[in-house]
């Protein structure tokens, strides 16, 4: 069963429904451990199955240590950006699951975390922030973390997490113009990360 599971993903060239579906069929079948499951993929040559498993550990995580830590230590190393869009999914089901508020020190840890990827991945999953609970009511709060990382961001020299600073801040501002003018009237333009960001802002 678990074979006929997992088997077709090889064969996906796009999207993640297929990895999200497989995931849950996984999740569902009292006679499949999940977990063991996730930790067996992945080591696969091929990154829909390591999706799969970073998919499973996300869902596992609030319960399962083991699986945070296999995703904070393990998964934000691996190569594939395809799979590391997975962990932020991961990391945002995390959150749900907890309550945004009640994850807010695991939120700041990730963004202090001096792994670029794992800071990228959190902007990325909660993406929009104030369309998640708790950020929605303290749109300010959300600015703050993710401008955080902008001092940072000459020293990680990482365009993706550039991009991904810069993007989230711009969909913050379209419902909240003057907290995000207020916070990038701040940002040091001379450094040619920092106004990569605030391009993307404006963009």
């Amino acid at each position: 069963m678990l074979s006929s599971i997992i088997a077709p993903l090889k064969d996906l060239q796009h999207g993640f429904k297929p990895i999200v579906d497989a995931g849950n069929k996984i999740l569902q079948n009292d006679a499949l451990q999940p977990l063991e499951i996730a930790v067996s993929v992945l080591s696969s040559g091929a990154y829909q199955e390591r999706g799969l498993g970073v998919y499973l550990l996300g869902r596992l995580s609030l319960n399962h240590p083991a699986a945070l830590e296999l995703l904070l230590k393990h998964v934000v190393n691996d190569p594939s950006w395809q799979v590391q869009e997975m962990l932020a999914k991961a990391l945002d089901d995390y959150c749900r699951m907890k309550g945004y508020e009640k994850a807010l020190p695991e939120i700041k840890q990730w963004i202090k975390a001096p792994h670029p990827a794992l800071n990228r991945a959190v902007i990325e999953g909660l993406r929009i922030w104030t369309s998640r609970p708790y950020f929605k009511e303290h749109p300010e709060v959300a600015v703050t973390l993710i401008s955080s990382l902008v001092t940072k961001l000459p020293q990680k020299d990482n365009i993706y997490l550039t991009r991904s600073v810069g993007n989230a801040l711009r969909d913050i501002k379209k419902k909240y113009p003057d907290l995000v003018k207020r916070e990038t009237g701040k940002w040091k333009l001379t450094d040619p990360a920092i106004a990569t960001a605030y391009k993307l802002v404006y963009k």
